[in-house]
């Protein structure tokens, strides 16, 4: 019995011998590929790479980190931040986290072409700001001298899953933080801005502006202009031109959404309509133009009426309502 056992652990001994004797010859040979094959050392350390870059890049995915080495936060940028997204966006049931990033953040846009609005109003740049208070509210402004400091939307923040990855969220619009800045997923960086003290809103009251995303519609009462980014896309007075009427005000926003109705005179004189008028000669026409919100433009206008001299001023004051509807 006893010489059976000494049998087996001999062989046990040889077993465990030939396997270091293996793995001593694997790992020599590997080493020697190493050092004697180019070709061989280089796909090693391709491989070593790929592995670190992809386990790196999941972990900073998964944590919802942001590197300030991706985007260069000085470098000029139009809004291109999509509103209409369709991804599912989870809400986190914890409280947000919002004491590290309390302040000001903004983003400058320079216009290629200044825009004249008024006498008085030109526009040749504007800031979109951010502001972050205590209350973890997210307030987005628009500020430009000529239009005012006018507040787009204000929010509360919290925390949603997406992607596999925690968000600060707010208005549907996801969040990364880094130091000494803010960047809309998927959109823009905003760096901190200490020129900033305090923001108080000062609509300039001569005009009307809407928001839709980050573009920008304007409306003084006798034109409509798109503002996207740093491009003029739309002016209503450089389509239509209107020239005659005595109306102060010839555009109009409609009770429609999106909808805005506008009249163009053709009368080359400041009378809106005639009392005496016998010929079909053209004074005005009423259009409606709405914007799209899926291609962010203006559509083309529908003319909704026109009148001749011969139609006098019988249905004049209708048809100054049908411009406010």
């Amino acid at each position: 019995m006893k010489k059976i056992e000494e049998v087996d652990n001999k062989e046990l001994k040889e077993e465990k011998k030939i396997r270091e004797n293996r793995t001593y010859l694997f790992f020599k040979a590997f080493f020697n590929n190493l050092k004697s094959n180019k070709l061989y050392f280089l796909s090693f350390v391709i491989t070593i790479f790929t592995i670190v870059f992809f386990s790196v890049t999941k972990v900073q995915e998964a944590e919802g980190l942001y590197s300030e080495t991706k985007k260069n936060p000085n470098t000029p940028a139009t809004p291109v931040v999509n509103q209409n997204k369709t991804e599912e966006k989870v809400p986190v049931n914890e409280e947000v986290d919002m004491s590290d990033y309390i302040g000001i953040y903004s983003r400058e846009v320079t216009l290629s072409n200044p825009l004249t609005v008024s006498e008085t109003c030109e526009i040749s740049s504007y800031k979109f700001v951010y502001q972050i208070k205590k209350d973890k509210s997210i307030t987005k402004y628009l500020v430009n001298d000529c239009l005012g400091t006018i507040k787009m939307w204000s929010d509360k923040a919290a925390y949603v899953s997406s992607g596999g990855a925690k968000y600060i969220s707010a208005n549907k619009i996801n969040y990364l933080f880094s130091p000494n800045n803010m960047k809309e997923v998927d959109g823009e960086t905003y760096p901190s801005d200490s020129t900033i003290t305090t923001i108080k809103e000062n609509k300039n009251k001569d005009l009307d502006v809407y928001f839709y995303g980050d573009n920008i519609v304007i409306n003084d009462k006798n034109n409509l202009l798109l503002i996207k980014g740093n491009t003029v896309s739309y002016n209503l007075n450089q389509v239509y031109p209107s020239n005659g009427g005595e109306l102060k005000q010839r555009v109009y926003k409609a009770g429609a959404t999106n909808q805005f109705n506008f009249i163009v005179f053709n009368n080359n004189e400041e009378v809106s309509c005639y009392t005496d008028g016998s010929d079909d000669t053209l004074v005005y026409t009423i259009y409606s133009i709405k914007y799209n919100t899926s291609t962010n433009a203006f559509g083309e206008a529908k003319k909704i009426l026109s009148r001749n001299k011969s139609d006098k001023c019988d249905n004049y004051e209708d048809d100054v309502k049908i411009l406010e509807e």
